[in-house]
């Protein structure tokens, strides 16, 4: 019984980090740091994976991550002024 308690006492960031637990829009908003606006754009953009259950729309935020991980920018570097030969 005392396991059950302490389960339901678990902020979302501490429930989130079990594999079968689901996150709400709001809860991923806060996650990225974004409007749940934001978080719409990228659900109708197909950016990240969602589960529908009836009128409800719910994330796996390992599910999540992994799909805004694509997105990320890789460091730009600039090519030194020995690689381009002089005219």
């Amino acid at each position: 019984m005392q396991e059950a308690t302490s389960t339901r006492n678990k902020s979302p960031d501490d429930a989130s980090s079990s594999i079968g637990s689901l996150l709400r829009k709001a809860d991923i908003a806060k996650r990225c740091n974004v409007s749940t606006r934001t978080v719409d754009s990228w659900l109708h953009s197909r950016k990240i994976p969602a589960i529908k259950i009836g009128r409800s729309v719910r994330f796996r935020w390992h599910a999540v991550e992994a799909a805004l991980i694509r997105f990320e920018r890789k460091e730009i570097t600039r090519p030194s002024a020995s690689a381009f030969p002089a005219i």
